[in-house]
């Protein structure tokens, strides 16, 4: 293997100038003490490749004895094949760089790392040196430590083909620059600008970039740090310990994320005309850069395979096993079809007071006994978004659809259809009403699958039902099935249930406010919500773990960046939804006609709500004059609705033909740009008050 290696390295120094990719994963780079010991602990590690220092570890005196040292336990073939690395002593210290490469120049080392490299013409000098020493094969990584060496970079790495990486050093670079006395641990500006230039340099030269040494040695930190480098497009780091290079390891691996963007961009048309396509093909477009990344990644994935493929002698195992519910989503699927799942929730009181302190629920019948026991109840009520998001989320997701499943349009046509109170055990049946092929370039490619999703209570009672709207990849269809709609009865009992809550709130809670001053509604009105919400990390997954959400995106901070962790659906819908109940006043009852999710939340972003009166009527119960009316209502992110305060709204932002999420953004991008990018959700509910 290292007379392979050694081959491939004359390859590497003899091929035209930028194109120098060493032949191994270059993710860890191991440096352990100077003892026979220390070199055994290295040799033994999984590093990719091993380096011993001659420069500011061996005391000036003790350099002759560290060299034979070193030549004595090489020779011994102590590191077998393994690439190994010498960093050897400055230019400016004088012959011990000529004496290091006389001693050290030996088969077994591919390459010497140049401490304190400062420009090309040094580099040129010790490469020319080594080609009159039988060094022809020999490559050489300098390290970026000085000013100097960062005003000189790009002369740097382009100087002699025999350079093959670029370190950065960031200890002596710091101390070089009087950045290091900072006292909180954070890097400086000044750091963060060698770590870019450092890749930008070896990228244009075609070599690797490797981290320095990481002074941080909890894993936390670690990990911390070489995902910050590798993010900045570096290949790998100096290691000292074995936990270390497990971590760099891991780090500097190609994700399965980057390996699947690879393979997509491999798979795309490199035909596509940037004349002909629309915005959308254009976003997923195949360029020269995206073909080129592609072919780094699925190099350095070959190179890991085949350094992987080396007889290791380790203890049995086993690859982990999937898990995957039962049921599947390969047989056909019909209307009519009841979908499976093994759903079952008893609601109790913790959840629901979180969830009216997380939206402010000021309505009564969800947050006072008293009130809801004068309406005939037997307590508060459970707040109909909150049985919504219980009826549509993990369960149906998790379910046969889950597979196929790619992306969730919203809810529908959600209400009450008798009381749910906390401590209720709640089941799920959920039924599919309509199935849509989508087509394209008449070829199906996706599915659209709308489910009637019916709670259930213990005492086998529909109490909630919601409709739900799902995008999945294409399966067969067939011929409807027998089952029976358990729908056809639900719009009676919604009824019912309506009529004898204006009744009993008429006759028992009529003069009773607990909002003295809720707005004043009138058809056509426009109204900008003074409340907002936000959401903590803590308060998304706690929420995902109730309603069984398995989305990453939602939980797991270890995979996915702040920026990629997203507010569960539901909870954007249901801010949106609460901030503008606050001003509405005693809501006695209320539908959700349609809630659709448009855009992502980040945790913290701050989500406002307008709402728009789309129709208004009043009914007198029992003497007492009660108000229904059809709301839209857009959740906005990341936007202080005071701004829009003197500014005329379009009123066709809230109609029916812009709802969708391609539809508003059109519509905001030609006529109100103040919202472009910042609607999140878009609902219509009917609310039904007691006129102010």
């Amino acid at each position: 293997m290292l007379e392979r290696y050694m081959n491939n390295f004359s390859n590497i120094v003899t091929k035209r100038r930028f194109s120098k990719k060493l032949p191994f994963p270059t993710r860890s780079w191991i440096s352990t003490k100077k003892t026979e010991s220390g070199l055994k602990y290295a040799a033994a590690s999984n590093a990719d490749v091993i380096t011993l220092d001659m420069e500011d570890s061996v005391p000036h005196l003790e350099k002759e004895k560290y060299r034979e040292f070193y030549r004595e336990m090489i020779l011994t073939n102590i590191f077998k094949s393994r690439p190994l690395a010498i960093r050897i002593n400055a230019i400016d210290d004088g012959d011990l760089i000529w004496q290091d490469i006389a001693r050290l120049n030996l088969p077994q080392v591919f390459g010497f790392i140049i401490p304190k490299a400062e420009n090309g013409r040094m580099l040129k000098e010790i490469a020319s040196r080594l080609d009159k020493e039988n060094g022809q094969n020999k490559l050489l990584i300098p390290v970026i430590e000085s000013s100097q060496g960062y005003a000189n970079l790009f002369e740097i790495a382009q100087s002699t083909d025999k350079i093959c990486a670029l370190f950065f050093g960031n200890q002596d670079f710091s101390s070089d620059n009087c950045t290091s006395l900072t006292f909180d641990n954070e890097p400086s500006l000044v750091d963060d600008a060698l770590i870019v230039k450092t890749s930008l340099a070896a990228k244009s030269a075609g070599i690797e970039a490797i981290g320095a040494v990481c002074t941080l040695f909890d894993p936390t930190s670690s990990e911390k740090t070489f995902r910050k480098w590798n993010r900045n497009g570096f290949d790998g780091a100096v290691t000292l310990t074995l936990p270390q290079t497990a971590i760099a390891n891991r780090e500097f691996s190609a994700s399965v994320e980057e390996i699947n963007w690879a393979n997509s961009v491999t798979n795309r048309s490199e035909a596509m005309s940037v004349y002909s396509k629309t915005p959308e093909h254009l976003a997923a477009m195949v360029g020269p850069p995206h073909k080129k990344r592609a072919r780094e990644i699925f190099e350095k994935e070959e190179k890991l395979r085949a350094h992987l493929s080396q007889p290791k002698t380790h203890s049995e195992s086993v690859m982990p096993s999937t898990l995957k519910p039962a049921s599947t989503c390969s047989k056909p699927l019909s209307i009519g079809m009841m979908i499976e799942n093994n759903f079952s929730r008893t609601i109790r009181e913790s959840w629901v007071t979180l969830w009216s302190t997380l939206f402010h629920i000021s309505n009564p019948i969800y947050i006072s006994d008293a009130i809801a026991q004068k309406m005939g109840f037997r307590g508060t009520l459970v707040p109909p978004l909150l049985l919504a998001t219980l009826a549509t989320g993990g369960p149906v997701s998790n379910s046969l659809l889950g597979e196929k499943m790619r992306v969730q349009f919203g809810f529908f046509n959600g209400y009450y259809i008798r009381p749910v109170y906390v401590n209720d055990t709640l089941s799920l049946q959920s039924q599919i009403v309509d199935l849509k092929n989508v087509v394209k370039d008449e070829k199906v490619t996706n599915m659209i699958v709308t489910t009637r999703n019916a709670l259930i209570n213990e005492h086998n009672q529909r109490v909630f039902t919601v409709d739900k709207k799902t995008l999945i990849y294409p399966v067969e269809i067939e011929s409807n099935a027998n089952s029976e709609d358990f729908s056809s009865n639900e719009q009676l009992d919604e009824n019912q249930f309506r009529s004898e809550v204006m009744s009993n709130w008429s006759k028992n809670c009529g003069k009773l406010h607990r909002n003295p001053f809720p707005f004043e509604v009138n058809q056509g009105q426009v109204l900008l919500h003074d409340h907002v919400n936000s959401f903590t990390h803590s308060e998304n997954k706690t929420s995902g773990n109730f309603f069984g959400a398995k989305n990453g995106h939602i939980h797991n901070v270890q995979r996915f960046s702040k920026r990629d962790i997203i507010v569960m659906g539901p909870l954007s819908i249901t801010a949106t939804a609460s901030n503008g109940d606050v001003d509405f006043g005693d809501i006695v009852y209320e539908e959700l006609i349609e809630a659709r999710n448009l855009s992502k939340v980040n945790i913290g972003d701050q989500i406002s709500t307008m709402s728009f009166i789309q129709s208004k009527s009043t009914e007198i119960v029992n003497g007492i004059e009660f108000e229904e009316f059809e709301v839209v209502q857009l959740g906005v992110k990341s936007l202080d609705l005071d701004d829009l305060k003197t500014t005329p709204i379009p009123l066709e932002l809230f109609s029916d033909s812009c709802s969708g999420r391609r539809d508003i953004e059109k519509f905001c991008l030609e006529n109100f740009t103040q919202l472009l990018g910042r609607v999140v959700c878009r609902l219509k509910r009917k609310i039904v008050r007691q006129k102010p």
